[in-house]
């Protein structure tokens, strides 16, 4: 049986890595952007953004650029939503699995776990840009299962 949720953690709105790295650069970036690159791997998103913004840049610069700004949020500012960790406890003690799912950096997802005191919960990590999949299809989910 495979059950699958979303949202662990929680965003403040004010801290999409997308819309923030295009600010950081003077560019004011269109409404909904966040919610279009949400589930974007990070390739993804620094093409989605060099192509929709023109940003003339090298794609490993838009790609480091992106994950200084979700380090940054990660490594100090997420949170956990209220009742993730308790849940997760329980999942564990009734022997059920789990992994997650990023479409973020593996270091920067872990050391948010760690510094959450979750990583311990989780069986094992998957990457968008590891199984080269993004959250937007089914795929990486049947990957995992």
């Amino acid at each position: 049986m495979t059950w699958m949720g979303r949202y662990w953690i929680l965003c403040p709105s004010g801290k999409k890595p997308g819309k923030r790295f295009l600010y950081n650069m003077g560019i004011e970036g269109e409404p909904g952007l966040s919610k279009t690159m949400y589930c974007m791997s990070i390739a993804k998103g620094a093409e989605f953004l060099n192509d929709r913004y023109r940003l003339d840049m090298d794609m490993n610069a838009i790609i480091a650029g992106i994950n200084h700004t979700i380090a940054d949020f990660y490594y100090y500012q997420v949170q956990l939503k209220e009742g993730v960790e308790p849940f997760l406890k329980g999942m564990q003690q009734a022997g059920i699995k789990m992994v997650a799912v990023t479409s973020c950096d593996r270091q920067v997802f872990e050391k948010a776990l760690a510094r959450l005191q979750v990583m311990n919960y989780f069986d094992r990590i998957y990457t968008c840009t590891e199984i080269g999949a993004s959250k937007e299809k089914p795929d990486i989910y049947s990957y995992c299962s």
